[in-house]
């Protein structure tokens, strides 16, 4: 009888410890509690975080403008909790890329900067191609302020010449 007790007090402290975790993580995200759960629940495949600010054509309007504007850092992505801290290192595969860029098509193309959310990229890109870095930044470029720093471009480069040879032995095989 009491390893029956000790075990459903383990599944419970299991149990807080995740939700103690899927609070961190969804603060760092920048989104709801029920979204990042689902979300988990899924495996986060394909996931792009902050993509859920993305899908409305809005943008920044006049009366949220005198708050402070929000940030989407891909390379900064992390939150506390009374002592707990918690960091996200998030890397783009060509595929999480190219959602990110679907997702900010639905932002309209916006003249005035102050009306566009800012978006922080830097080495969360290594994992990208070529061809799609090019893509999101056509797409991003006039509906968000970009602040690119320490993009390695000639990893990104390299990544475009692999998947070129990947493509070349597949079709010898």
């Amino acid at each position: 009888m009491i390893a029956i007790y000790l075990s459903i007090a383990l599944a419970v402290a299991h149990g807080m410890i995740e939700v103690i975790f899927i609070i961190l993580e969804k603060t760092a995200c920048k989104t709801d509690f029920l979204h990042y759960t689902i979300i988990c629940f899924n495996g986060r495949f394909g996931w792009v975080p902050f993509t859920n600010h993305f899908t409305s054509a809005v943008g920044i309007s006049e009366s949220n403008q005198s708050k402070k504007k929000m940030v989407f850092d891909y390379e900064n992505i992390e939150s506390s909790l009374c002592c707990l801290s918690f960091k996200l290192d998030y890397y783009f595969t060509n595929e999480t890329l190219e959602s990110l860029t679907k997702a900010l098509t639905n932002l309209p193309v916006q003249e005035d900067k102050t009306k566009r959310y800012d978006v922080r990229v830097g080495m969360s890109m290594r994992k990208a191609s070529y061809e799609n870095f090019l893509r999101f930044l056509e797409v991003a470029c006039v509906r968000v302020n970009l602040i690119i720093d320490d993009v390695p471009l000639d990893r990104i480069v390299r990544n475009q010449t692999n998947e070129e040879d990947d493509k070349e032995l597949a079709k010898v095989i």
